[in-house]
C-alpha cells in the first residue's frame, strides 16, 4: 500500500499523512487518532524513502519561477501558497531571472534547507539541479514537464487539451481558425499543443498552414502584437485560439483596436482559465487547467516522500469553460 492509497482509506491528503508520521506539524486529536487506527488495522508504515527524509522535514517549501510578469505564473503561486498555508508549511519564493547565477541560485536554495522544491518553469537548467542533487532534496514540475531532466510533474495533457480546444472550435462550425503559441520547443507544451491542433484538423479533414501559426511570449503585449501580425497576412478566419490566457486579452484588444468584435465576427478561445479569465470582456472561453488541484498534488508529492521517482509523475484531467468569446458559426 502506498501513501495514496493509505490517505485515501483514512480521507485525508497524502500530505497530512507526511504530517502524521514525521510530526512535523500539530493536528486534531480526532484526526490523529483516525490515522493511528488505519495504521495499526492495515500495518502501514511510511516507505524507506520517506524515513531516510524525516529528519530536517520541517523546512519551507521552495518555489523556484523565472519571473513574476505573467498572470499564469502569479495564479500559481497564490494557488501553493494557499495550500503551505492549509498544512502549516511555510512557503519561499525564488525568483530565478536570467541574470542570477546557477550556482548562486541553487546555493542560496540549499542554504534555505528546503523540504522540497516547486519548480514553475519547464526548461531548467542542468547545473542548477546537478548542482542542487534532487535525489536529497525532492523536485517536482507544477504544471510542466522538464525537457532534459527525469524529475516528476503534475500537469495536464497539453496535446489532448489542444486537441479538445480546437475541436471545440470545429464543431462549432469554425474551419478556418488561427493560432497564438509561445515559441514551441521540442518536447514543450507549446509544441504539444501545436501537434494536438494539427491532429484536430487532420481528423476533420481541415488544413492548418504554417501562416495560420503567430507565435508570441506569454504576455498580453506579445498577444496583441501577434494577432496584429496574423491579421496584416490578410487571412481569413474566423476563431482564434490563444495557449494562454493573457495572450488571448492581448489578441481581444487588438481586435476591438481593429473594429472587430467577438465574437460576432471572430470567437477567441484561451488556455488556462485563470483568474485573468472572467475579468476581460467579453469573458474568455478557456481551456481549463485545475490549477488548485496541479498546487496540491505538487507539494503532496514533495511532502509524501515519493517525489524521487518520474513514475511520481500525474496528469490532471482539463475541462473547457464556456464564456462569451466563442459563438456557433
Amino acid at each position: 500500500m502506498n501513501i495514496h492509497e493509505f490517505a485515501k482509506r483514512c480521507g485525508v491528503s497524502p500530505a497530512t499523512v507526511s504530517r502524521y508520521f514525521s510530526g512535523s506539524a500539530t493536528m486534531s486529536h480526532g484526526l490523529s487518532e483516525r490515522i493511528r487506527q488505519v495504521a495499526e488495522e492495515t500495518g502501514y508504515q511510511p516507505s524507506a524513502k520517506y524515513q531516510r527524509r524525516k529528519v530536517g522535514g520541517n523546512g519551507p517549501i521552495v518555489t523556484v519561477t523565472p519571473y513574476f510578469k505573467h498572470r499564469f505564473q502569479i495564479d500559481m503561486l497564490t494557488e501553493l501558497q494557499h495550500y503551505a498555508d492549509e498544512l502549516g508549511r511555510h512557503m519561499v519564493v525564488l525568483c530565478q531571472h536570467e541574470s542570477m547565477h546557477t550556482r548562486n541560485c541553487a546555493s542560496l536554495i540549499r542554504n534555505i534547507n528546503p523540504v522540497g522544491i516547486v519548480l514553475l518553469h519547464e526548461g531548467g537548467d542542468r547545473d542548477f539541479m546537478e548542482f542542487l542533487n534532487p535525489p536529497a532534496i525532492p523536485m517536482v514540475f507544477c504544471s510542466g514537464q522538464s525537457m532534459t531532466q527525469r524529475i516528476p510533474s503534475v500537469r495536464i495533457d497539453d496535446l489532448t487539451a489542444a486537441y479538445d480546444g480546437a475541436n471545440y472550435l470545429i464543431r462549432k462550425g469554425h474551419k478556418h481558425i488561427v493560432l497564438i503559441s509561445d515559441q514551441a520547443e521540442a518536447i514543450s507544451s507549446g509544441s504539444k499543443r501545436i501537434m494536438g491542433c494539427k491532429k484536430a484538423f487532420a481528423d476533420a479533414n481541415l488544413q492548418l498552414p504554417d501562416n495560420h501559426i503567430a507565435h508570441a511570449w506569454y504576455s498580453f503585449a506579445d498577444g496583441y502584437r501577434a494577432m496584429t501580425e496574423l491579421l496584416g497576412r490578410g487571412l481569413t478566419f474566423s476563431a482564434v485560439f490563444a495557449f494562454n490566457d493573457e495572450m488571448a486579452a492581448g489578441a481581444l484588444a487588438a481586435l476591438k483596436d481593429h473594429r472587430i468584435r467577438v465574437p460576432e465576427d471572430v470567437s477567441v478561445l484561451g488556455f488556462d482559465n485563470g483568474s485573468q479569465a472572467v475579468e476581460i470582456r467579453p469573458q474568455l472561453t478557456s481551456v481549463g487547467q485545475p490549477l488548485d488541484q496541479i498546487a496540491r498534488r505538487s507539494i503532496d508529492i514533495i511532502l509524501s516522500g515519493e517525489g524521487q521517482s518520474e513514475l511520481a509523475s500525474i496528469i490532471l484531467p482539463h475541462t473547457i469553460m464556456e464564456r462569451d468569446s466563442c459563438r456557433n458559426l
